[in-house]
C-alpha cells in the first residue's frame, strides 16, 4: 500500500511523508539473517521515503492508562507505540493493509479441512509438497510427510490438539474466560456471538465461507473501529485500501487456488502487487519480524535465510484468467449482491471455463 500510495502522490509532485514498522532498532535487537528490516530497506531503495523502526517503549503507556480495563486488540500491542511517532512526524492519513489477510492477500485457511472432507488426499499432498519445496529447497521426502502429517492434524477437531497440549490448553481456557468475563459485563448476548463465531472458524471447511465469515463477524469491524478511536486522539485518521469495495468483491470471487498454487501462498496478492513493490516483497518466502524477540531476555534465535528470491515465480495461465474474471465481475451492489450459486468451482479447469 506504501509504495503504490507513493507512486500516485509522486505524479502530482508529492509523496509519502514516512512508513512505520513494528521492528526496534538495531540497538535493541541486533540484525538476524532473513529477517524482514532487510525488506524493509529494499522499499527504502526503490521509493526514497523513510521507515521509522518503531521500539516498543512501555514506559508511560497511555493507551492501557487510558483504560485499563479495555480489551485489548493484538493488533494494537504494536500499532499503539506508532501513534505518537506518527502524529509528532505530521501524520494526518495513516494508510494500513488491514483487510488483506483476510481477503485479498488470504494465505488459505480452511483449505486443507475443504481437501480433506472432499476426499481428496492426493490433491493435499500435492498443496503440502509444493509449499515445503518453495519454503525448504533442500527438502526431501521425509520433511514433506512430517509437513503433510501435519496438515492432516490441524484438520481435526479443536479438542484433539488439546488433549496434545493440556497445558497450552489450560492456559487459553483462562485467557478466554478472562475476555468472556470483561464482555459479559458489557452484553451477555456478546460473549455467546464470540464464542459462536471461534467455533464456526475452528471448523470451517470452505475457503470462500471463511472469508466471508472474516467480513462479515464483526472481526474486521472491530480493528478498524478501534484504530479510528485511538488515531483520533492523535488527530490521525486511518484509511484501509484493502478494503475497498471493488477489492472485497474480487476476492471473494476467487478460487481457492487463486490463493494457493505451486507452493505459493497468497499468490494472486503477490501477483497484483509485483509492480510495484520489490521482488523481496512480492515474492519473499519468510517474514521474520524481530519485534518476535523483544523484550531483551528473549534472545534472537538464528535463523537460516531464506531462499533466493525469484522474480515473479508464478506464471499459471489460469491464475491470470481467475483475477480476469474476478475484474469483469465487479459491480457497486455490494458484497450482498454476490449470489452464493455463482461460487467458483473447487476444480481449477472448471473455474477457468475449461
Amino acid at each position: 500500500m506504501a509504495c503504490h500510495a507513493n507512486h500516485v502522490l509522486a505524479e502530482s509532485g508529492g509523496g509519502l511523508l514516512a512508513g512505520y514498522s513494528w521492528a526496534p532498532s538495531e540497538a535493541h535487537v541486533p540484525r538476524f539473517e532473513g529477517e524482514e528490516r532487510a525488506i524493509l530497506d529494499d522499499v527504502v531503495a526503490q521509493e526514497g521515503f523513510p521507515i521509522r523502526l518503531v521500539h516498543p517503549d512501555e514506559s508511560g503507556d497511555w493507551y492501557f492508562l487510558r483504560d485499563i480495563n479495555r480489551y485489548p486488540q493484538s493488533t494494537h500491542i504494536r500499532e499503539r507505540w506508532v501513534l505518537p511517532m506518527a502524529a509528532a512526524d505530521g501524520v494526518q492519513v495513516m494508510l494500513s493493509g488491514w483487510g488483506g489477510d483476510e481477503l485479498s492477500s488470504f494465505n488459505g485457511r480452511a483449505v486443507s479441512p475443504m481437501l480433506v472432507r472432499q476426499g481428496r488426499f492426493a490433491a493435499l499432498w500435492q498443496d503440502v509438497a509444493a509449499r515445503t519445496a518453495v519454503s525448504h529447497p533442500q527438502a526431501g521426502l521425509p520433511r514433506k510427510a512430517r509437513s503433510f502429517a501435519g496438515a492432516l492434524f490441524y484438520t481435526m477437531p479443536p479438542w484433539v490438539g488439546d488433549l496434545l497440549d493440556r497445558a497450552q490448553a489450560r492456559e487459553v481456557a483462562v485467557h478466554e474466560a478472562e475476555i468472556d468475563a470483561r464482555l459479559r459485563a458489557i452484553s451477555p448476548r456478546s460473549v455467546e456471538v464470540r464464542r459462536e463465531r471461534n467455533h464456526f472458524f475452528a471448523t470451517c471447511t470452505d475457503p470462500r465461507e471463511y472469508r466471508l465469515g472474516l467480513l462479515t463477524s464483526g472481526h474486521i469491524q472491530h480493528r478498524t473501529s478501534g484504530w479510528y478511536q485511538t488515531g483520533r486522539l492523535f488527530g490521525i485518521d486511518y484509511r484501509y485500501p484493502l478494503l475497498d469495495l471493488g477489492v472485497v468483491e474480487a476476492a471473494i470471487r476467487l478460487p481457492w487456488w487463486a490463493f494457493r498454487s505451486q507452493g505459493w501462498s497468497r499468490v494472486a496478492y503477490r501477483k497484483a502487487v509485483d509492480p510495484w513493490v520489490p521482488a523481496s516483497v512480492a515474492w519473499n518466502v519468510g517474514k521474520f519480524e524481530p519485534a518476535l524477540f523483544w523484550p531483551p531476555e528473549r534472545r534472537p534465535v538464528q535463523r537460516k535465510a531464506p531462499p533466493p528470491r525469484r522474480e515473479s515465480p508464478i506464471d499459471d495461465p489460469r491464475l491470470i484468467e481467475a483475477l480476469q474474471a474476478a475484474d469483469r465481475s465487479y459491480d457497486r451492489g455490494g458484497v450482498g449482491a454476490i449470489d452464493p450459486a455463482t461460487r467458483v468451482s473447487a476444480r481449477p479447469e472448471a473455474a477457468a471455463g475449461r
